[in-house]
């Protein structure tokens, strides 16, 4: 007798668990909701890098090249002027500049922003607060800086691969600035990271 009246006991608790589950996921996944859109949303410069990345699929090395010059300036620009937020001001204006110069052929893409680059450098060198980080960055530029010129002046096999590298190793160092915290936004970081890869991925595969 006292088993049959412990199974049953079971069998309700059991019942009233499940009915409890039932009434309960509504609630929950009206919980969840929430918590993967905020997932979403704390992912945004991630989900700007992918959409940024699909205008650009497929750019030519040339293309590619130029940009990638763009890229170490920036940061150069932000140590020079030792405010983090001034990159995406910066981004806009150093993308206007490169669309305003394919617009005439007086003036080479690479050598203007390379001597935009290098005066800003310069200036932040002369401010005492910010001359080691503006240093650390003008290394920057000198390397993927090369990278971009080297790749302007070979044949196109060569050039496909120097600039697909340089785009992939420039996400490395947007990872490494991530990690620091320093220099550049995270968010913006985050966002040229996955950039970078997609681009450089994209030029190894559409050529």
């Amino acid at each position: 007798m006292m088993k049959r009246l412990n199974a049953v006991r079971t069998e309700g608790s059991a019942g009233a668990l499940a009915v409890d589950d039932v009434e309960a996921t509504p609630e929950r996944a009206g919980r969840r909701g929430p918590a993967a859109w905020a997932a979403v949303w704390r992912r945004w410069p991630a989900a700007l890098a992918v959409a940024a990345a699909g205008l650009m699929w497929g750019v030519d090395t040339v293309g590619g090249a130029q940009i990638l010059l763009l890229l170490p300036m920036l940061y150069v620009v932000v140590a020079a002027v030792g405010r983090p937020l001034v990159v995406w001001p910066a981004l806009l204006a150093g993308t206007g500049l490169v669309f305003a110069l394919h617009l005439q052929n007086r003036i080479d893409v690479a050598t203007a922003l390379l001597v935009v680059a290098a005066a800003v450098g310069g200036a932040g060198l002369l401010r005492r607060a910010g001359r080691a980080e503006t240093a650390v960055q003008l290394v920057g530029l000198l390397v993927f800086g090369g990278v971009a010129v080297l790749a302007l002046h070979t044949g196109p096999e060569l050039a496909r691969v120097l600039v697909a590298a340089g785009w992939l190793s420039h996400g490395l160092w947007d990872l490494l600035h991530l990690r620091r915290r320093g220099v550049v936004p995270a968010a913006y970081a985050e966002w040229c990271a996955v950039l970078d890869v997609l681009v450089g991925v994209s030029l190894l595969v559409t050529y």
